[in-house]
């Protein structure tokens, strides 16, 4: 065995004399060969890398090209860094800083937010956190120069390979122009045309608005006024005249009653007064009486008389019911008992007749 394994090696030991050259040729063909496919595969990544790199540059380019041509504010928010980053855009449009460290703490831009919409603005930061892939919100922000306009801004969540939020990208858009026009499209369709309080739709809406908000404490009071004679008023001395006493009545109802209450035309000399959060039975009263003595006028001529006035049906939510539909048919159910008694005064659903002081 150990004579086969000597004659093998020398065997072996001849045939690498006899043919070196060959073997170094075989060797080295080899060799450049596996240096060549090394190049080449080398080449190959380098080629893609920059690729990689002239892609990323160009969409880089593509990027700062929109937001220069775009009206909109473009920007991106690193979700574990909390860091906000805007387009110059930003800094052009509001004057400060386009980067925002500590985003979501709200701390540095909560101050620029109007106070009424600083709810929104909370909502918009959380989503901030990846907790939806699409979403936006609308809210006024402070310019530079201190006014306030309306924003509207949107974003998409970008997630890693695990499905883990990292980063929101957006953008933000100055919608005040359009939302101003909207407002007032939306004030056209609301108001009385001659009046300009809500029309009988917008009233209804608003109560019912006002209503479906409310605490269950809170007490509210549906007031119906109407204008005795009023008919009178515009046989007598026509439409014109008519308009400027509806006018004129009008106008001591908005200096009456605060803010917050509701005024409307729901007829043609009929008015609905909703007093919001009302506090006592007294202050309803008192108000009825104002209400009262505001429209009591005489208007006449050389030849005529006419003497307004007006009646008044109230009803109390909860009390006599939980939405604008009840509320008003049984404040037109008082209105109706002050006109079979005289007119001229005020009556609460349920109750007698009152007349107002005059």
């Amino acid at each position: 065995m150990l004579r086969l394994d000597v004659e093998f090696v020398q065997m072996l030991q001849d045939f690498f004399v006899d043919n070196q050259n060959s073997i170094f040729v075989v060797f080295g063909i080899s060799m450049i060969i596996v240096l060549l496919f090394i190049f080449f595969a080398l080449r190959r990544k380098m080629k893609k890398q920059e690729l990689i790199i002239q892609q990323s540059k160009i969409q880089e380019e593509r990027y700062r090209i929109l937001a220069e041509i775009s009206n909109d504010i473009l920007f991106e928010y690193d979700i574990y860094a909390d860091q906000m980053e805007y387009s110059e855009k930003y800094t052009e449009n509001f004057g400060r800083r386009a980067t925002i460290e500590q985003f979501a703490e709200m701390k540095e831009e909560m101050q620029y937010v109007y106070k009424e919409d600083v709810t929104r603005f909370e909502n918009f930061c959380i989503l901030l956190g990846g907790e939806k892939q699409k979403f936006d919100a609308e809210y006024r922000m402070k310019r530079s120069s201190g006014e306030y306009v309306w924003c509207y801004v949107c974003g998409q969540t970008i997630y890693d390979t695990h499905n883990n939020p990292v980063k929101v990208v957006g953008k933000l858009t100055n919608v005040d122009m359009q939302k101003k026009e909207m407002e007032k499209l939306q004030f056209k369709a609301e108001m009385d045309a001659m009046t300009n309080i809500f029309n009988k739709v917008a009233t209804r809406e608003h109560i019912n608005h006002l209503i479906n908000t409310s605490r269950k404490q809170d007490k509210h009071a549906l007031l119906i006024v109407d204008m005795d004679n009023f008919k009178k008023i515009n046989d007598t001395f026509g439409h014109l005249k008519g308009d400027e006493v509806l006018k004129d009545g009008v106008y001591h109802l908005k200096n009456m009653f605060r803010g917050n209450d509701i005024i409307g035309r729901i007829g043609g000399d009929e008015f609905v007064v909703f007093m919001s959060n009302v506090t006592s039975r007294e202050d309803i009263v008192n108000k009825a009486i104002s209400i009262g003595k505001a429209f009591r006028k005489t208007y006449n001529d050389d030849a005529n008389e006419v003497i307004v006035s007006a009646s008044i049906g109230i009803s109390i939510y909860p009390m006599d019911g939980s939405d604008y539909e009840e509320l008003l048919d049984k404040s037109d159910r008082a209105l109706y008992e002050v006109k079979k008694n005289g007119k001229n005064g005020f009556c609460f659903f349920h109750e007698e007749r009152e007349t107002s002081e005059q």
